[in-house]
């Protein structure tokens, strides 16, 4: 079945210490994680208190800055030490063909690197990925020049609906590169503001199904922002979607 995990850039705002955070994510039922920073704490300790949870270490968001080579072989290393499996380029914006392919030729470099330490190279979306390059979705030609041995996709679905795509849709003609789900939710209205997993339009269970079937191995809430409840509470609450559909004990 497919995992639950959680993004911590959901709880930046928290001020609660990194190790700290882990106990309370893991004591709402999440099985996993998506770091957005280490706070500069030793891979060890990272990896002890994981284990002492019981949690995952699924990945983390790492900046376009990774493709500096100067930059890859510690970051690589580290996130071999911690146990991730995943890296993921949070953002990324390119103007025209050419940009996407001159970015192309590097991410395949770091996403080669990855792989021989038994991490994959991702791309993580957002609503821009879906705008046209000679017909083409953005998001479609950095796929389309990227080697597949090397470099996946973290789907964002909250972002492609908020394109104007159909997830679902989107997802089956993925289906070859899709390594990772994030989900979020949206509220109602011409504005579509993000909220919490279950409480809005987007059909949860339909995304995390496909998912399931398709054999990907989590699915990560990833709340940008908060606007209702607290960062903790907020996470809190999708979890408690997940458990009603099933995925969390």
């Amino acid at each position: 079945m497919i995992g639950v995990g959680l993004q911590l850039y959901s709880i930046r705002d928290d001020k609660t210490d990194l190790l700290t955070k882990l106990g309370l994510v893991a004591a709402m039922g999440y099985k996993g994680i998506e770091f957005a920073s280490f706070d500069e704490l030793p891979a060890k300790a990272i990896k002890a208190r994981l284990g002492e949870l019981g949690l995952t270490p699924i990945g983390s968001h790492q900046g376009i800055d990774l493709l500096d080579a100067s930059k890859a072989d510690k970051a690589l290393e580290y996130h071999a030490e911690v146990g991730c499996g995943y890296i993921a380029i949070p953002w990324a914006k390119y103007e025209g063909e050419e940009a996407v392919k001159a970015a192309a030729e590097r991410i395949n470099e770091v996403g080669r690197k990855a792989a021989g330490m038994g991490i994959r190279y991702l791309y993580h979306n957002h609503n821009h990925e879906f705008e046209r390059i000679g017909g083409r979705y953005v998001l479609d030609l950095i796929m389309e020049n990227t080697d597949p041995k090397y470099f996946g996709l973290q789907l964002d679905t909250y972002w492609v609906q908020y394109a104007g795509v159909d997830v679902v849709g989107y997802m089956k003609g993925v289906k070859g590169r899709l390594a990772l789900i994030h989900q979020k939710d949206m509220k109602p209205g011409e504005a579509m503001e993000i909220c919490e997993v279950g409480n809005g339009i987007m059909d949860v269970g339909a995304i995390t199904r496909l998912g399931d079937e398709y054999g990907i191995p989590w699915t990560i809430v990833e709340q940008d922002r908060c606007v209702d409840y607290a960062p903790l509470e907020c996470v809190r609450i999708s979890a408690e979607t997940f458990r009603r559909l099933g995925y969390l004990a």
